[in-house]
């Protein structure tokens, strides 16, 4: 499968491109639409997965009241319990929805236009969850996480997507791993702004819920000066023509398309060849589609089910074990979310570095490793006094494992596989792949805990073992420098 880019419409531009791209590869408009869809877009989404935990015992309290006094219902503690879990998972629930609807929106509004979009949901959803509070609504707030949900569902698909369409080739990869990056971010911030000591308590927790508006805020006006995907431009608009042209020079400079409209006349006056978008049925009968469609729905899902949520669920029980109060287990369990955001951090520079099959098979055996370490350390962590100081290693080791292939490749993989026509479906594809897991985890994974205790870990190494073997025999490498093999 040969992906088809800017560089495919525009063959005969693409060496005098790519000798400029070499020069200049991080030009200022790239670099700063990098930065602002990142801050408005990705870190909003790691916010809503970790804010709920800080003031949970609060919002529960507040759920008792508000029932109590507008039903006249007391709910008993297992009531409030699945209460309390539809809260949490209604985000995952507006994920799934999304997820169904983000390719059209992909196709329709084009990238840019959809990222946008889900800005404006985003502050929808921030608007009601403070609305909440003050209308004594548990339906608001039910609401409004399922509105961030949705608005979640359509970054994880438009942001890997449009970000690699405005790359130049040997940047692909540096500006893929933003997506995972910025959520890293988000749930670091999300566990300190949850803290009791600033907005996760009694009479903040509503601000808390709503934070990430700042950044959404601080992103929008940004948004005046980012060009839509030339890609998407060129195959979707016959009248965007010149559009493009503007944006390709915005983005790689003028040498880059000096010879657009001499070479491909056709750019200006009709679309291009074979524009026309595949549809999701189209897709799945297409069998040249369906060995990369399973590679990026095993992927995602396997992102989901490789033991990351089930590290964080046990972080605070282990460093209890190994000594540390309540207290100082909950700091270090914050700290445990900035290592995973400084191993984020350092993914741009690794991902260009070393091939993304190599990337991807340490961190699955990395994760596998750490989760067989962690579900036999956990097992017997009271009979040996130095089991709990090598669990918390296992923690570290897991978390930078994850970190450096497994969390960043599987968003954007899917751009790297397919073809423009069959891209966008296949990026919602893997977006509700991996929000039903997510949902998936936080249904069944407590209940498969209390059945298995740390021996529920076990299952989520069957799936690294399973998309590790998948990746060797069938993952091709999609390098720039190697895209031929693709």
């Amino acid at each position: 499968m040969k992906a088809n880019s800017v560089g495919d419409a525009l063959e005969p531009v693409q060496n005098e491109k790519k000798d400029f791209t070499t020069t200049r590869s991080w030009r200022p408009l790239l670099v700063v639409t990098c930065f602002f869809t990142t801050l408005g877009s990705c870190i909003p989404v790691g916010y809503f997965l970790g804010i709920m935990n800080g003031p949970a015992m609060f919002i529960k309290v507040w759920c008792y009241d508000t029932i109590r006094s507008k039903y006249g219902l007391s709910l008993s503690v297992s009531q409030l319990d699945v209460l309390w879990a539809l809260i949490v998972a209604i985000f995952l629930v507006g994920g799934i929805c999304g997820s169904l609807f983000a390719a059209w929106c992909c196709n329709k509004f084009g990238r840019k236009s959809t990222l946008l979009l889900s800005k404006f949901l985003l502050m929808a959803s921030g608007c009601v969850l403070i609305l909440c509070r003050y209308m004594d609504s548990v339906s608001l707030l039910l609401l409004g996480r399922f509105i961030g949900g949705v608005a979640a569902a359509l970054i994880t698909t438009a942001h890997p997507m449009y970000l690699l369409e405005i790359s130049p080739a040997n940047r692909k990869g540096s500006v893929g791993v933003y997506t995972a990056l910025g959520v890293a971010i988000g749930i670091c911030v999300s566990e300190v702004i949850g803290l009791k000591q600033l907005f996760g308590n009694a009479e903040l927790w509503h601000y808390a819920l709503s934070f990430y508006m700042i950044f959404v805020l601080g992103s929008l006006p940004s948004y005046r000066w980012f060009v839509e995907s030339p890609e998407w431009l060129l195959k979707h608009r016959q009248q965007d023509c010149l559009v493009a042209r503007k944006a390709l020079k915005d983005l790689y400079g003028s040498q880059s398309i000096s010879v657009i409209y001499k070479e491909k006349p056709q750019v200006a006056t009709s679309e291009p060849v074979d524009s026309k978008e595949l549809s999701l049925l189209a897709v799945l009968r297409n069998s040249n589609f369906r060995l990369p469609l399973i590679l990026v729905l095993t992927l995602q899902a396997c992102q989901q089910l490789c033991g990351i949520n089930a590290v964080f669920y046990y972080s605070v029980d282990i460093f209890t074990e190994a000594g540390f109060s309540v207290d100082n287990a909950n700091w270090m369990n914050l700290a445990c979310g900035l290592l995973n955001c400084a191993a984020a951090a350092l993914t741009p520079f690794v991902i260009n570095r070393f091939p993304r099959r190599s990337l991807l098979f340490s961190s699955l055996t990395g994760c596998l490793a750490t989760s067989f370490g962690l579900a036999v350390g956990l097992k017997y962590i009271k009979f040996y006094n130095w089991l709990p100081a090598l669990c918390i290693i296992f923690v570290a080791l897991f978390i930078i494992s994850f970190q450096l292939g497994l969390s960043p490749i599987p968003y954007f993989i899917g751009s790297e596989l397919f073809e423009d026509s069959a891209r966008p479906v296949a990026m919602s594809m893997g977006s509700f792949a991996s929000w039903s897991c997510n949902f998936m985890i936080a249904m069944f994974f407590p209940l498969l805990e209390n059945a298995w205790g740390s021996f529920a870990f076990l299952p989520c190494c069957t799936v690294c073992i399973y998309s590790l073997i998948l990746s060797w025999r069938y993952l091709p490498e999609t390098r720039p420098s190697n895209h031929e093999n693709i």
